[in-house]
């Protein structure tokens, strides 16, 4: 499994840590169009939306790790995790063979996962014009 750490801080990331509430895992990155243009801007409307609700969101940044301290103050700045890959990449390999445990690989991004309170994976939105609604209708079946 890849190991993921937190840009804010340099922890690993620890899923058991957002139990208890809806949470988005989102796989983007700023070098990938569809990223910037469709799948960031829907999970953001989704976690603005329903974040009061419980929503958690985990940002997921497949970016070059030089990108990490824009990554850093982009966090702290939007008010949410955002988590890269503790060990560099080859540079050649920013997705294949991306490995995240029990939700397998990611080959495509834009990829939101979504978990339900227990975390279970209730529904993997990967790319297509029809995530934002996607996203909203899952996430809004979890919450109160």
């Amino acid at each position: 499994m890849e190991q993921l750490e937190l840009v804010t801080t340099g922890q690993p990331v620890d899923l058991d840590r957002y139990l208890g509430h809806p949470l988005i895992l989102y796989f983007g990155a700023d070098w990938c169009p569809p990223c910037v243009s469709s799948g960031r801007p829907a999970v953001m409307a989704a976690f603005q939306q329903y974040r009061d609700r419980g929503l958690q969101l985990l940002f997921v940044s497949l970016d070059p790790r030089k990108a990490r301290a824009a990554k850093k103050a982009e966090s702290q700045a939007l008010g949410f995790p955002i988590a890269m890959r503790a060990k560099p990449e080859d540079g050649a390999d920013k997705l294949r063979g991306f490995h995240f445990g029990a939700f397998g690989r990611i080959y495509v991004v834009p990829t939101a996962i979504v978990l339900d309170a227990d975390g279970k994976v209730v529904r993997k939105l990967e790319q297509g014009s029809g995530l934002k609604s996607e996203l909203d209708d899952t996430v809004r079946q979890l919450l109160p």
